[in-house]
């Protein structure tokens, strides 16, 4: 936001889950329900075997803290009255796989289209909790160019007719 705001771009890709200003347009592109991440043969099923118990023991491994997905999970753990911080927060979605398929804990990600790689690991939806918007955004109007990029964008990942 603000790379546009000071004209260092004309167009941008990000989350779209906080408020902006006024002045940036967006188009919403995809929006990716949060999952947990276990090990491939952990003996959790259900994403009510972590969260239902009264004392959440498993270690967590996230994005750090201001990051969208780690904010919104939070969000929807604090509407529970549920308290589950990180024990281990990692620069990428990439890193929390690996991890938990290493035995580190259960990790938090999202269920967008091959974000999980690793084949070691199973996602659990957070079905319930908010959900990760990922769009476009820029500043009054956008030149021709950037005009096809969003529109290649559009139809690469935005919804489906």
């Amino acid at each position: 936001e603000s790379m546009l705001l000071q004209q260092d771009i004309d167009l941008g890709f990000s989350t779209l889950n906080s408020t902006r200003t006024d002045d940036i347009r967006t188009r919403s592109l995809l929006k990716m329900q949060l999952v947990l991440l276990v090990p491939r043969d952990s003996r959790y099923k259900k994403v009510d075997e972590i969260l239902g118990k009264d004392r959440i023991t498993a270690p967590l491994i996230s994005l750090p803290a201001a990051d969208t997905v780690s904010r919104l999970f939070q969000e929807g753990l604090r509407k529970r009255k549920l308290d589950w911080f990180p024990t281990l927060e990692v620069s990428s979605l990439d890193i929390v796989s690996r991890y938990v398929a290493e035995g580190f804990g259960v990790g938090l990600s999202v269920g967008a289209p091959k974000s999980i790689s690793n084949d070691l690991v199973r996602a659990l939806a957070l079905v319930g909790f908010p959900e990760v918007e990922f769009g476009a955004m820029w500043l009054g109007r956008l030149s021709p160019i950037a005009e096809i990029l969003l529109e290649e964008a559009v139809s690469v990942l935005g919804p489906k007719a």
